[in-house]
């Protein structure tokens, strides 16, 4: 069964809104980072060059959604990452009036390795 139009748009403008984040974070110009085109298979933000690869470093997939099987989504962004060297990372957003949290889900592993990288970072600085 087709999406409804509505849910198409609400989550391409999810995507869009995450993209503009992640721009404006790492001081992307619009030649290095965008979402998909129509029906495009792979990650919900394209990192277009090798610099905004190395700069992000995740496979990203968006959920603008009431309910989530973490499970699947999970998967899902692991597919995107598969044979490249980038992590998957799920952002989430229950899209319910009044809720303004967005959350980003990437294994553990890999929250570890960049808050030990800001500690040592921290720790050669003083």
């Amino acid at each position: 069964m087709a999406k409804p139009r509505s849910l198409i748009t609400k989550g391409r403008n999810f995507q869009k809104k995450i993209m503009l984040m992640f721009q404006e974070c790492f001081s992307l110009d619009e030649f290095s980072i965008r979402t998909p085109v129509g029906s495009e298979n792979g990650p919900d933000v394209i990192f277009c060059n090798e610099a905004a690869l190395q700069k992000v470093g995740l496979a990203i997939e968006c959920k603008n959604v009431k309910k989530i099987s973490i499970w699947e989504c999970l998967e899902q962004a692991k597919s995107h990452a598969k044979n490249t060297k980038m992590t998957p990372a799920l952002v989430f957003h229950r899209s319910a009036i009044g809720n303004t949290d967005i959350f980003i889900t990437v294994p553990l592993s890999h929250y570890l390795e960049l808050r030990s990288q800001l500690l040592h970072k921290d720790d050669i600085i003083t």
